[in-house]
């Protein structure tokens, strides 16, 4: 019969493994996906732009209390960029279910698929891409969100909130996603620059293995998003090279000659709207496969019923409200998955909805279709940080192909 994208739980893999044929189905989904209009049923989230809207949106979020980022700088980052990575997988394997949320390992010669078979060459001058599957990849239009989906776009505004925001976008349609810094690149297509801003670099094995052996949510988490997780604070400490580093290196800038005193932003490179790029989606697959690594390891050990993502706690800073265990993701996107509890209990209950080809530090997923038991707090190892080695990756294929066929 035919196959679904139901049917498998999809593997990501590591974008250099892939065969020419795999990046071809790849990069076509993801175009198709552009101006797409994926079901409820299969999606919330049914095209590029609602995705590049729904990120800005949930980073720029206004209250009372003054503007507060949902899904960065807190516990919400791991687990809201999680669901979302999930929805754009459901969206592109609509198109073709032979596809997954595939990865980038930036720890490995990280500049070799900025290159012609890969995501493409650009110009040292203007930054345009000049070859590869993003050459002329056109940045999302605000014409594009769906009238359904009209609320992901108030943050142009700032209409979600009572405190006055900062000077709004063009609202034009025509107008693309992007943000209201000044010196945004105005090109109506992707542009990137790698490397050229000092200081922001890829992360190496070393720091990754580091934050998978965390013993606690909290601490995996701080590690993963700052520099110096112990501090674990935006007023102390600067990001990661595990995350938003390699953001800035990605996407970087160039020196315009009507501004010579900045630097022309390109879209990777900017924390509202950096997902205009679909190197973002490679990164933030990268970023899951870390935190899954430790969900797999340290985070089997402790979690429980009551705290199924481990030891969740929330530093107690500022700059981070409603990112609680149970506080909802904001917009709220996802019809299956709420909040930061739902979304690692799909993992506690050994059921993942995806998998990697590997893992950081040789760890292997669990068997899919193995229900584990729920622990109470009183029964959880949470002294041990032992690793949890099971089920091989082609049992776990083995067994959505059996679950397929019955």
């Amino acid at each position: 019969r035919e196959v679904s994208a139901e049917d498998t739980v999809p593997v990501r893999k590591e974008i250099r493994s892939l065969t020419k044929d795999e990046l071809d189905r790849y990069f076509n989904a993801i175009r198709q996906w552009q101006d797409g209009e994926v079901p409820e049923d299969v999606s919330s989230i049914p095209n590029y732009a609602t995705f590049v809207a729904l990120h800005a949106t949930s980073a720029s979020y206004y209250d009372d209390e003054g503007i507060v980022d949902r899904m960065h700088f807190g516990a919400h980052f791991l687990p809201m960029h999680g669901a979302l990575m999930l929805e754009f997988e459901k969206s592109i394997r609509y198109y073709d279910p032979t596809v997954a949320a595939h990865y980038w390992d930036w720890t490995t010669d990280p500049a070799r698929i900025f290159k012609e078979d890969y995501v493409g060459d650009y110009d040292d001058q203007d930054g345009t891409i000049t070859n590869g599957y993003l050459k002329d990849w056109p940045v999302t239009k605000i014409k594009q969100v769906p009238d359904d989906k009209i609320a992901y776009l108030s943050w142009l505004s700032g209409s979600n909130a009572t405190v006055p925001p900062r000077a709004p976008l063009p609202t034009d349609p025509e107008s693309a996603i992007r943000a209201w810094d000044s010196f945004t690149n105005p090109s109506s297509t992707l542009g990137r620059a790698v490397g050229v801003w000092p200081g922001l670099r890829p992360g190496t094995k070393d720091e990754v293995l580091t934050c998978v052996a965390k013993p606690s949510f909290k601490e995996h988490w701080c590690c993963v998003f700052f520099d110096d997780p112990e501090k674990c604070n935006p007023e102390n400490t600067k990001e990661s090279p595990l995350h938003g580093l390699i953001h800035g290196w990605t996407g970087g800038g160039y020196r315009s000659p009507d501004f010579p005193d900045n630097y022309i932003v390109f879209d990777g490179a900017d924390i509202y709207t950096s997902p205009n790029d679909p190197v973002w989606l490679l990164h933030h697959s990268q970023v899951e496969r870390i935190h899954q690594a430790w969900q797999y390891s340290i985070g089997a050990e402790i979690a429980t019923s009551d705290d199924p993502c481990g030891k969740y706690n929330v530093p107690n800073f500022t700059q981070v409200r409603l990112h609680g265990l149970h506080e909802s993701f904001y917009p709220q996107f996802s019809s299956t998955i709420y909040s930061p509890a739902e979304m690692c209990l799909k993992f506690y209950r050994g059921d993942p909805l995806y998998v990697y080809d590997s893992y950081p530090d040789s760890i292997e997923a669990p068997n899919p279709k193995e229900e584990k038991a729920p622990k109470s707090k009183s029964t959880s190892n949470s002294g041990k940080s032992k690793k949890m080695v099971s089920k091989s990756l082609s049992m776990i294929i083995l067994f959505a192909y059996l679950s397929m066929h019955h």
